[in-house]
C-alpha cells in the first residue's frame, strides 16, 4: 500500500510539473507576440512620414494581435477641447474617422481626463460610455480596451 501512495503522489507532481511548465510557456508565447507587436511597430515608425498611415498600421497590428473588431485614435483638439477620431479600422471606420466628442464624453474623454487606462468588459453596464457613437455608426461595442498616449505631460 506504501509504494501505491507514492505512485500517485509521483503522479500528482508530474501532472502539477507540466501544468507549471504550460503556464510559462503561454507567459512566454504572450511576450513574443508584444516583442513582435513592438518591432513592428518600430519598423512602422521608420518605414513612413505620413502619420495617418502610420497610426492606421499601428491600429491594424494592435487589433491583430488583441483579436479586436475595431480600434480608433482620438484625440484632442486644442482650440476647441473637442476629442476627435482621427484614425479608425474596423467595420465602421469611414463612420467613426472624424467623429467628435465634447471634451469629457465617454469612454475616450475619460481617459483622456483621467490619463489612465481602462478596460471594460461590458460597455452596455459602464455609466461613462458613451452610446451615441454607437447609434451613429450602428455599431454594438460590446468591451473597450483604452489607453492613453501621453507626451511631455499631454494626453
Amino acid at each position: 500500500m506504501p509504494q501505491n501512495h507514492s505512485n500517485v503522489a509521483l503522479s500528482a507532481q508530474k501532472h502539477i510539473e507540466q501544468n507549471e511548465d504550460t503556464d510559462k510557456l503561454r507567459e512566454l508565447e504572450a511576450k513574443v507576440k508584444s516583442l513582435e507587436l513592438l518591432m513592428d511597430i518600430s519598423k512602422q515608425f521608420n518605414a513612413t512620414l505620413d502619420a495617418n498611415k502610420l497610426m492606421r498600421t499601428i491600429l491594424d497590428k494592435v487589433a491583430a494581435v488583441l483579436d479586436a473588431e475595431a480600434c480608433s485614435f482620438w484625440m484632442k483638439e486644442k482650440h476647441s477641447n473637442d476629442n476627435v477620431c482621427h484614425v479608425s479600422v474596423g467595420p465602421v471606420k469611414n463612420k467613426i474617422s472624424g467623429m467628435r466628442l465634447k471634451q469629457g464624453t465617454g469612454i475616450v474623454g475619460w481617459v483622456i481626463e483621467n490619463k489612465q487606462n481602462t478596460v471594460i468588459f461590458d460597455a452596455s453596464k459602464d455609466k461613462r460610455f458613451h452610446k451615441a457613437v454607437d447609434h451613429k455608426t450602428s455599431f454594438i461595442t460590446k468591451s473597450i480596451l483604452c489607453v492613453p498616449l501621453i507626451v511631455k505631460e499631454e494626453c
